[in-house]
């Protein structure tokens, strides 16, 4: 049905109208920003969307008033309705929603008593919510406080300060009525704290690590070295004990081995021929060092 689909507010009314539906929010924080690719609605329809984040306080705990926004809201209605408020519908739902009591952007909480209660979420307390999207078919513009486009969606994350430009229009579906902002651009204003546990990719390695951090992975470094000292230092004499004396003796072995089997296929004598020739040199070294002076002695008593 034509009646249940949401509709251009120019449609119904002259087109010089719209201008006083239009309005430029003040500084937020995003939240849900789908402005640069288009996400599935509640309807089943794919649209771009977002949610800015005003604070309902300032630092000296007075209200707000964003007079530009809600006057935008009223024009709407007065364009679509008229001006007689009686003959507007008895419920007409509202682009901005308090963040503190909507069921939408609560959680829950257990308490020490062991009682679950639900509560705002920490990003949403104490903030008026605007809800804002356009169809698939209209891509808002979103650029940087000098105005340049911004194409990286990493760029604008939930969080961030922006503000957005919006137009007020009435909608109705399944016999429900209200106004809605449609999204016409986003600006960002400046980096914020990331909702949520995702940090701003920007900022992940902005620090600098800090003397103690050097000074920790320093240690790191010289304690790895220790190790890698210690196990060559374990490896080495244990290499050294096994392959030095074990080399040689097998050598050693090894050529005897050679020279004996040599000799057994020769004569099985030669091997006691080798024993006396190799016995007589140790002999006569030892008797010389004792007989010297002794055959000097005899020789000269041979020679009286």
């Amino acid at each position: 049905m034509a009646a249940d689909k949401p509709h251009q507010l120019y449609m119904k009314k002259p087109t010089e109208h719209h201008h006083l539906c239009r309005v430029t929010t003040p500084k937020g924080r995003l939240s849900y920003p789908f402005i640069f690719e288009p996400s599935e609605g509640d309807d089943g329809k794919k649209k771009y969307r977002c949610q800015l984040l005003v604070p309902k306080q300032n630092k000296n705990g007075e209200d707000i008033d964003y007079k530009k926004i809600h006057t935008a809201i009223r024009n709407c209605k007065t364009i679509v309705w008229g001006k007689d408020k009686t003959k507007w519908p008895k419920k007409i739902a509202n682009p901005i929603r308090d963040g503190d009591t909507d069921e939408g952007f609560q959680m829950e909480k257990k308490l020490k008593s062991g009682k679950t209660v639900m509560v705002p979420r920490p990003e949403y307390k104490g903030m008026w919510v605007i809800s804002a999207s356009s169809n698939e078919q209209s891509k808002p513009v979103v650029v940087d406080r000098d105005e340049e486009i911004i194409d990286s969606p990493a760029d604008v994350y939930p969080g961030c300060y922006a503000r957005l430009s919006l137009m007020a229009q009435e909608w109705t579906y399944m016999k429900k009525t209200g106004i809605m902002f449609v999204l016409d651009g986003v600006q960002k204003l400046a980096d914020g704290e990331p909702f949520g546990d995702k940090k701003n990719p920007k900022d992940m390695f902005k620090e600098a690590l800090s003397d103690e951090d050097l000074e920790d992975i320093e240690e790191l470094e010289g304690d790895e070295d220790d190790e890698d000292s210690d196990d060559d230092e374990d490896e080495a004499p244990k290499s050294k004990k096994k392959k030095r004396p074990v080399d040689d003796d097998e050598d050693e072995d090894d050529s005897d081995d050679e020279e004996d089997s040599d000799e057994d296929l020769d004569d099985e004598d030669s091997d006691d021929d080798d024993e006396d020739e190799e016995e007589p040199p140790r002999k006569k070294k030892a008797s010389s060092k004792k007989k010297r002076p002794v055959d000097d002695d005899e020789d000269d008593d041979d020679d009286e």
